[in-house]
């Protein structure tokens, strides 16, 4: 029976209960939105004033700053990177803006429980601990897709301000053979989806979120970074439709950021500069799997990423039942780096 040993109930980390000292501001919630027209709801609806900032477009209150990011994951992680630098790691970090899905999913707010960079297949996992929107997995892309046969469309809901020429194309029949076509000149294969705790896997794509995760990972920890998008299209946007469906879901997404606001609020209040949360599995347990699972550099990292997603959600018993099951199966602790991999495959397909 695989169990935990040391100190199962501490992870040693100097970002829990931080107490403000002198020159460290309290936490606050920021924001990050590709474009002013998807940020415009929240800005309204959050008395949001403009500030001034030397790079970025910022508006902010006491409590929440929204920043204004551009268009792409480089836009993307170069905002979080100034965010950062500027103001330092006292944030919980949300990454809001329009996705590209299908019929189904349009007029639909999903939290992102897994982000995958299509450019390189890297993936990553974000807090969903959280179930006030459902969770989905999403594609970071790095031009527009299509979900159309019609070279006419274009998608991620961030149309209005680029060019047909600059679009990619992807076609139902393609996605679901996993599939995509670049320009109708460049093919490659989507990197796998493993479902990680998702029921019924469905899948969006966006253009920011994988880099503004990128750019966060390494300063703060993935229960304070919240992916949230809304579908406005599949393949055929209509942009005063896009412009409501925005409107349709700001008041639950500024719900959503206000009821985070006032957690934050009341952790300053008591004298907390950062997410008190405490997680279960220490560093010493994460590093003890990598080495049974014979990780490479990048399953190391994935690995890592998914123990955390599994601890930010709770999912404590289930993760280490799994490994019972391949304890008793003989696939763990695994004896080389390809049965590692398999093993690892298995472990995630929670």
């Amino acid at each position: 029976s695989y169990r935990l040993g040391g100190n199962r109930g501490q992870r040693e980390t100097d970002e829990a209960h931080i107490r403000p000292g002198k020159g460290r501001s309290k936490l606050m919630i920021t924001v990050f939105i590709a474009m002013k027209q998807e940020a415009a709801p929240q800005i309204e609806r959050l008395s949001l004033k403009h500030t001034s900032s030397p790079i970025f477009e910022t508006y902010e209150n006491e409590r929440i700053r929204l920043i204004i990011t551009g268009l792409g994951k480089i836009n993307a992680a170069s905002a979080a990177g100034f965010c950062l630098g500027r103001y330092g790691t006292d944030s919980h970090y949300i990454n809001y803006g329009t996705a590209a899905g299908k019929d189904m999913q349009i007029g639909k707010t999903f939290f992102a429980a897994q982000i995958i960079d299509e450019s390189s297949s890297k993936e990553c996992f974000p807090d969903i601990a959280d179930h006030s929107f459902p969770h989905v997995s999403l594609h970071t892309v790095d031009k527009p897709i299509l979900i159309s046969n019609s070279p006419e469309s274009i998608s991620t809901g961030e149309s209005a301000e680029i060019s047909i020429s600059d679009t990619a194309t992807m076609s139902l029949s393609a996605a679901e053979s996993a599939k995509i076509s670049i320009s109708d000149t460049e093919r490659r294969s989507l990197s796998s989806i493993s479902t990680c705790g998702i029921s019924d896997v469905l899948t969006i794509y966006d253009m920011e979120a994988f880099g503004i995760f990128s750019a966060l990972k390494n300063a703060v920890t993935p229960d304070r970074i919240t992916i949230i998008k809304t579908v406005t299209d599949s393949g055929t946007p209509d942009f005063s439709k896009t412009k409501q469906m925005l409107e349709n879901s700001a008041d639950t997404v500024c719900d959503y950021i206000e009821k985070l606001a006032d957690e934050t609020e009341e952790h300053n209040n008591n004298g907390f500069c950062g997410n008190p949360k405490v997680l279960k599995f220490d560093n010493s347990f994460i590093e003890k799997l990598c080495e049974e699972f014979k990780c490479s550099e990048s399953m190391s990292i994935q690995l890592k990423q998914f123990i955390r997603y599994m601890d930010a959600s709770g999912e404590h018993e289930t993760l280490l039942k799994k490994l019972d099951d391949l304890t008793q199966k003989g696939l763990f602790p695994a004896p080389d780096r390809r049965h590692g991999k398999q093993a690892l495959t298995i472990l995630m397909q929670i």
